[in-house]
């Protein structure tokens, strides 16, 4: 899928947010696109199984700055730009992967104030898909902010009917219109991007 548009949800693969965790020679690094595939997969099968739900999923090929998780100013214009929800796809063997990104991007991210450079608020746009038992932000460190967490049964994951309704609820169940709302003092300024953010949420509750 391509990333015009708008849409409800962005997953993000720990190629994505935790590169470092990865050899630098990724072309005979397996795990890397077993990550890569497993995310695709598991964007392409909530689409599949929720028509009305608009993922887009995000790898390492797609262009972002390397420095994009110190700078929430980037953050906003790269991805919840894009969408409302990130979604962290967290694998039964990216203990290493998720560690790092709770330590170095997601904790400053959620733990520093605004003047610090930080955005609190946005620990409620963050859900961790986690696959088996593997930890989770809130588990690897206890300052992090709690984000909505979906586990996946590890053998067949993708067969979970419960952990994928789980999702699809977490996903279109975040309303925009405050986010709109926040960003904009006169909700006739809304540009078109809003105003189609709106439309997708609102056509995904009706169904």
């Amino acid at each position: 899928m391509s990333t015009g548009g708008y849409h409800h949800a962005i997953i993000l693969s720990p190629a994505f947010y935790a590169r470092q965790c990865y050899s630098d020679n990724i072309s005979n690094d397996s795990s890397y696109w077993k990550h890569e595939d497993a995310a695709r997969h598991l964007s392409n099968h909530v689409m599949n199984k929720y028509p009305n739900l608009n993922v887009l999923c995000l790898n390492n090929s797609t262009y972002m700055k390397n420095d994009l998780w110190s700078d929430s100013t980037r953050i906003n214009a790269c991805l919840f730009s894009q969408a409302s929800r990130i979604v962290l796809f967290i694998p039964d063997d990216a203990t290493e992967h998720i560690t790092y990104f709770s330590r170095h991007c997601l904790h400053p991210l959620l733990c520093r104030s605004r003047d610090q450079g930080g955005r609190p608020e946005w620990h409620s746009r963050f859900i961790a898909v986690a696959i088996g038992s593997v930890q989770v932000p809130n588990q690897l460190n206890p300052d992090v902010p709690f984000i909505n967490v979906i586990r996946f049964r590890e053998i067949g994951w993708f067969r979970d009917i419960m952990g994928m309704m789980l999702l699809e609820k977490a996903i279109k169940g975040f309303q925009v219109m405050a986010c709109c709302l926040m960003q904009f003092d006169d909700p006739r300024n809304l540009c078109p991007i809003q105003l189609q953010r709106l439309f997708l949420i609102s056509s995904s509750d009706e169904s």
